[in-house]
């Protein structure tokens, strides 16, 4: 599946329809139903590492009810026919850019670390780090306004 989701970002890259593979979501629908299981399994991954999107290497991962809506709703799709059958499709990102991962979150970004997602907010809170000053209240302190 993996090598069908890279043929498919390089469509997109070559199309200049993304820049990186960062900026792309994608979208699955396995024929299979053990593979389908196995897949919303790490689709669903709680511990925030053993996530679809980190395999290939894209801000997100959806699992859709049939091939006719991954076609409809990607940029670029193909179906698989040997291995496990499945139809892959590209689509740009949900949300806004982390300025930490890179990654695209539909998720409001950290309230606590301006420019964020909240799987970053996690990290930087557990390392300890102190938050930056929020830009808007910097600069306006530092123009003494």
């Amino acid at each position: 599946l993996r090598d069908e989701v890279n043929r498919n970002l390089e469509l997109a890259r070559a199309e200049k329809a993304l820049g990186a593979s960062l900026e792309a979501k994608v979208l699955l629908h396995c024929a299979d139903p053990a593979v389908s299981e196995a897949l919303a399994r790490w689709s669903g991954a709680s511990n925030g590492v053993d996530e679809l999107r980190f395999l290939f290497l894209t801000s997100q991962v959806e699992l859709v009810a049939s091939a006719t809506e991954v076609t409809e709703r990607s940029l670029f799709s193909s179906t698989r026919e040997e291995g496990p059958a499945a139809t892959v499709g590209i689509a740009a990102a949900d949300g806004t850019k982390c300025e930490r991962c890179w990654h695209f979150d539909p998720q409001e970004q950290s309230q606590t670390y301006e420019g964020v997602c909240p799987r970053c907010e996690t990290s930087l809170s557990l390392m300890g780090v102190a938050p930056r000053q929020r830009r808007a209240a910097a600069a306006a302190g530092y123009f003494g306004e």
